[in-house]
């Protein structure tokens, strides 16, 4: 004896009415979770893109480097104004 595939759409047919419906609402939100996935997935691609742009750019500065002392002497004195505004 041969069994030929049923299809799901046969299957689903003879389900009751209730049970078709959990069907397509559960189909419905698998959906939107696999699209909002994929979104999340393109954004994360785009951010990546950027971020990889502007190390680029900033690795093809043709200006001098500014050694670490200056920069941390710099953002510390920032740093103590920010503390002193929070204080006054």
């Amino acid at each position: 004896m041969m069994y030929r595939p049923i299809p799901v759409e046969e299957v689903i047919a003879a389900l009751p009415k209730k049970e078709q419906e959990a069907i397509a609402k559960r189909g419905a939100e698998l959906v939107a979770r696999v699209e909002r996935r994929m979104a999340k997935a393109q954004n994360a691609a785009e951010h990546d893109a950027n971020f990889r742009a502007k190390v680029q750019e900033a690795l093809d500065d043709p200006r001098p480097g500014i050694p670490h002392e200056q920069v941390k002497a710099h953002f510390a004195k920032r740093r103590e104004a920010v503390l002193a505004k929070g204080r006054g």
